[in-house]
């Protein structure tokens, strides 16, 4: 998996003077084993943009990313939340 600062130093080489921006039509989706990896994701992507809610949260390029633990599954279907 790539990490969030090799995605952002790719987007600030490959869309520097560009006019291109980003929408809500698209996002990246991470999965996190543990709560210290959302966190480190979050921190990272946040920083320079964005949070949103359940998740969500938008960097400083302006592109959506949702930041989820594998277990939110799990956890969603449990018949005794």
């Amino acid at each position: 998996m790539m990490s969030p600062s090799r995605v952002h130093s790719s987007l600030s080489q490959n869309l520097s003077g560009s006019e291109f921006k980003f929408t809500d039509g698209v996002s990246l989706s991470v999965e996190c084993q543990t709560q210290a990896e959302v966190d480190a994701y979050w921190e990272q992507l946040s920083a320079g943009g964005e949070p949103g809610p359940c998740g969500w949260l938008t960097d400083q390029f302006g592109l959506a990313w949702q930041i989820n633990p594998t277990i939110l599954g799990e956890l969603l279907s449990d018949p005794d939340p």
